[in-house]
């Protein structure tokens, strides 16, 4: 659980689906998550929970890289 030790992965759409996918495996791995979510706060929330059970940490950050000018 410690390859990826000080390292920090945002992770875009990482409420759902592949990103979930792609989160929860990096978090295994002893990352530190950024859960991107452009609308769904409670899914973005949902998922931080999960990676916290399995014992790792994350915050959620609100972003929409759908839109050029952020």
């Amino acid at each position: 659980m410690n390859k990826l030790k000080n390292k920090i992965a945002l992770v875009t759409g990482s409420s759902r689906g592949i990103g979930k996918s792609i989160a929860m495996d990096l978090a295994k791995e002893g990352a530190f998550i950024l859960i991107q979510y452009a609308n769904d706060k409670a899914s973005a929330e949902k998922i931080l929970n999960e990676i916290k059970t399995i014992g790792g940490n994350g915050e959620i950050v609100k972003a929409d890289f759908s839109k050029r000018n952020l």
